[in-house]
């Protein structure tokens, strides 16, 4: 697992959940808070995928992705016109939609899903 080469890992993880939990009403009122609240959210889905991928390569593809939706987010600040909105919102769908896809992977490639005859089919994951 990645864990054993950094341990600090998801303390990391942690202190960014925790930033984004304190900082984030307080951003949100704020001019552009929009952009800000875009830019600590995409930090700890970074974080996340920090923690747990042993891949570089998904990394590089999640800075990507998440720099694309930060520009999207500005540039709909700026012009604030139908298409922006749509492209901004695709674009984040498009980033959570990978680290979803990216976190999952890790559950499913570290074995911590299996199946028992007594639990339902949506209490699976352990």
């Amino acid at each position: 697992m990645a864990t054993r080469e950094n341990p600090r890992r998801h303390l990391i993880l942690l202190i960014a959940l925790l930033t984004l939990i304190v900082f984030g009403p307080l951003l949100s009122v704020t001019r552009h808070g929009t952009l800000l609240l875009n830019v600590v959210g995409a930090a700890v889905l970074l974080t996340g995928l920090f923690a747990v991928s042993e891949c570089k390569s998904v990394f590089i593809t999640g800075i990507i992705l998440s720099i694309l939706s930060i520009i999207a987010t500005f540039l709909l600040i700026g012009y604030p016109v139908h298409a922006m909105v749509i492209i901004a919102h695709a674009t984040m769908i498009l980033v959570l939609g990978f680290f979803a896809v990216a976190i999952l992977d890790y559950v499913v490639r570290s074995g911590r899903l299996h199946r028992t005859r007594s639990s339902p089919p949506f209490a699976r994951i352990c």
